[in-house]
């Protein structure tokens, strides 16, 4: 935490200096806040040649940015094609991720519902105060493994609706907190089975902001070094809010902001923490939307 100037509030045109590091009061880091990401690369055959290279410097560069990140970094690889292939404890060691990657090879289907599966057993084994991310990469439709009839697809949508039907259920069952974000690489899909392709990976995670799609080889790369920033931009802003959240819901708080706004502030301040939007952690434009004025920072 650092000094910052301090914010204008601006009231029926009244104007009073907020100090910044009263809006914002420091307290202890948890020693517990650690980041574990569990990356799911697809090694099905159709990512053989080209794709399956691009694959794995555009993952190079992912885990040598999450290590470099703020907080402790912790990464495990789990590689599908027809079924989970390999699935790698996590390590926050760089060459051990890199030898990892160096031994992926292209054959076989894709089973997107077992590598989901092996994500959550991995990431149900670290601390629940953790944060959890998981990175799910495909380049074509669910093939292999387990098939629900009825769910949230239909034969009219694909031929392949059933094996959706069970990626949809194992990905909502995911728990509340953890991050999901997806990445379709589709290279080599067309027609109805792209369109089905970009649904079902769009419609996986729980906020649609956290899928990506990628159709050219050449820019899977810069697609991964952008969910790696949207990752640690996320935890950083998530990890604020844990450490803050206590001292916002506070009357305190509010009298310690601005005198004579006590009751009206402290009570929006809790109406705004236990908002379910608070879940983007937009804190600063939610309060001050509520109060009708403008924060400057």
């Amino acid at each position: 935490h650092t000094d910052s100037p301090d914010a204008v509030l601006s009231v029926d045109g009244e104007t009073e200096n907020i100090s910044t590091n009263a809006l914002f009061a420091s307290v202890e880091t948890p020693s517990d806040g650690n980041r574990y990401t569990v990356l799911l690369l697809d090694n099905s055959g159709s990512m053989g040649g080209t794709p399956l290279s691009r694959e794995m410097a555009a993952e190079e560069k992912f885990c040598t940015q999450m290590l470099a990140a703020d907080g402790i970094n912790y990464i495990s690889i789990v590689t599908y094609s027809s079924d989970v292939k390999k699935a790698y404890d996590f390590t926050d060691q760089m060459d051990v991720l890199q030898s990892q990657l160096n031994g992926m090879s292209a054959n076989g289907g894709t089973n997107t519902n077992a590598a989901l599966k092996q994500a959550i057993l991995l990431l149900n084994q670290v601390p629940e105060t953790a944060t959890k991310n998981i990175v799910l990469l495909s380049d074509g439709l669910p093939e292999s493994g387990e098939r629900q009839s009825s769910g949230q697809y239909y034969s009219s949508d694909s031929s392949y609706y059933a094996y959706g039907n069970a990626v949809f259920d194992t990905a909502k069952s995911i728990e509340s907190g953890w991050n999901l974000y997806t990445l379709g690489f589709f290279h080599a899909l067309s027609g109805s089975d792209l369109s089905f392709g970009k649904k079902l990976m769009s419609d996986l995670p729980a906020d649609p902001d956290m899928y990506y799609e990628v159709t050219d080889v050449d820019n899977l790369e810069f697609m991964f070094g952008r969910i790696a920033e949207d990752i640690t931009q996320s935890d950083l802003q998530k990890l604020y809010v844990r450490q803050h959240v206590d001292y916002i819901n506070s009357p305190e708080y509010a009298q310690d902001i601005i005198p004579g706004f006590s009751q009206s502030l402290s009570q929006i301040l809790l109406d705004v923490r236990n908002d379910s939007a608070v879940g983007s952690y937009n804190f600063c434009s939610k309060l001050s939307d509520a109060l009708g004025f403008e924060l400057d920072l």
